[in-house]
């Protein structure tokens, strides 16, 4: 359970909300009380991380929500600073609820700030270190198990076309069926369709900042580190969103020319690209100078701030790195 945050009543409140596990259990919810009554203040809650009961035990504690999962919150200002995805067991619940009440909250005069957190871009470029089986069974449905298979069958074509390039790879990609199954459970396909440019969910993240300037108070995931200090809040935002469709038109010129697939997760792709590289210098594939450029273009994607240690989404401060992402 989450600690019961505190509230402070006054026109320009902030509240700032650390969701943590394994505290004192939430107080009994307070009736919710009409708009007019609320006072003017924001709510920031960050680090959710797919535990969808616990986030609607704070919002309701807030009087943010009703027992329905209405907003109730008037002209209250909700900042979601990121990491709503990863480790639990519903984060398809936490994004259907916050996208109906960024919708909802405006008719009250209310308004939701969802930030994009180092969780949401992971997904998006399909870092899939912190998704679990649990996260991508919340995404199946009747036709999952044929969609499984028929995307088992797309890798076995794939793998049988490039193994010029396979032959290149440093870890083998050629997996058994039930190897391949374990690493692709149900779910897996529809996880990665939910989060890409078009998808539901891909789709709304994308529309989002890193960072929000809100009665004069920056809200943003990780930190703003010593690099970023002459750099406006406006130009990081942008520069994050054009590395993101920068990504997105790479993967689409990478699936063009039949070079990945679209369930491939970063770690994949990477990998593709970097053997492709090597077969066409050594004459392998065919291959072209402006091909080689682009790819190699992308190749630098770690040096992109939406990546980086010291950019907005992963910045901790200068205590020194930390192991958890």
């Amino acid at each position: 359970m989450f600690g019961p945050p505190a509230r402070v009543r006054s026109r320009h409140a902030f509240v700032f909300i650390i969701l943590l596990l394994a505290l004192l259990a939430l107080p009994r919810i307070r009736p919710a009380r009409a708009a007019s009554d609320l006072p003017e203040g924001v709510v920031a809650i960050g680090d959710v991380h797919g535990d969808f009961d616990d986030f609607v035990s704070i919002l309701q504690h807030e009087r943010l929500i009703d027992a329905a999962h209405h907003w109730t919150g008037g002209k209250t200002t909700l900042v979601q600073v990121g990491d709503l995805l990863d480790r639990g067991p519903k984060p398809r619940e936490v994004l259907d609820l916050l996208m109906a009440l960024e919708k909802e909250a405006p008719k009250a005069g209310g308004r939701v700030v969802s930030l994009m957190g180092n969780h949401e871009a992971m997904n998006i470029m399909g870092d899939l270190r912190y998704v679990t089986p649990t996260n991508y069974a919340s995404f199946t449905d009747s036709d999952s198990e044929k969609r499984q298979k028929a995307a088992f069958q797309e890798y076995v074509k794939w793998r049988n076309k490039h193994s010029q390039l396979l032959a290149e790879l440093p870890q083998p990609m050629e997996l058994t069926e039930a190897e391949w199954m374990a690493r692709h459970p149900a779910g897996f396909v529809e996880h990665r369709e939910a989060f890409s440019a078009n998808g539901v969910y891909g789709k709304w993240l994308r529309e989002h900042s890193a960072i929000a300037k809100i009665e004069g108070v920056a809200f943003l995931h990780g930190g703003l580190s010593p690099a970023l200090e002459s750099k406006k809040l406006d130009a990081i935002n942008s520069q994050i969103h054009d590395e993101i469709k920068q990504f997105d038109a790479d993967k689409q010129y990478m699936l063009e020319e039949k070079l990945i697939l679209p369930f491939f997760n970063l770690q994949e792709i990477t990998a593709v690209v970097q053997a492709e590289i090597i077969a066409e210098r050594k004459g392998r594939v065919n291959g072209d100078n402006k091909g080689q450029e682009k790819l190699l273009k992308f190749l630098k994607f770690p040096e992109w701030l939406s990546v980086r240690v010291d950019g907005p989404l992963w910045f901790r401060g200068t205590s020194g790195p930390k192991k958890r992402a």
